[in-house]
């Protein structure tokens, strides 16, 4: 019999479901000044409609108590959050349209108010973690114009 070691003695996410993995947006805006301890990465170039990566870990295990990505500007898109633990889809989700700065999508944890951080489980990974992105704007094409927050603890 072969043991596997996991993190924390947690196995590895496979499903996430909360207030955003059917659509919902976000009401409080999020960004990293807000969140001291949140990594934030810009979006880079993006194509409207193409899934783009954000972050890929491909080897080790982790956790991650915060995920999001929302808007750093007003104009009126969708955002799509697409999230891989160990080569199984644990979210995949589609906001309806957000033209506010700062609204967007938490996979994990959540604002409680504007400003303060509301932890839930964390997404953990055991081999590999990675994290896409989309938009669909009247724009074909966009630079930075979503922005990723996160946590991750690696072992």
């Amino acid at each position: 019999m072969t043991k596997r070691s996991t993190i924390g003695g947690q196995r590895p996410t496979t499903s996430i479901i909360n207030s955003h993995s059917s659509g919902g947006t976000s009401t409080v805006s999020m960004n990293a000044a807000s969140m001291a301890s949140a990594r934030a990465i810009g979006s880079g170039l993006m194509n409207s409609g193409v899934l783009s990566t954000l972050l890929n870990v491909t080897s080790g295990a982790g956790r991650v108590p915060l995920l999001a990505i929302g808007t750093v500007d007003a104009t009126s898109r969708t955002i799509r959050l697409r999230v891989t633990v160990d080569g199984t889809v644990v979210f995949d989700a589609t906001s309806s349209a957000i033209a506010a700065n700062g609204n967007g999508i938490f996979a994990a944890g959540a604002f409680a108010s504007a400003g303060v951080f509301a932890p839930s489980e964390p997404i953990v990974f055991q081999k590999s973690f990675k994290v896409e992105a989309a938009y669909v704007s009247a724009n074909p094409t966009e630079t930075d114009k979503l922005q990723l927050l996160y946590q991750m603890h690696r072992s």
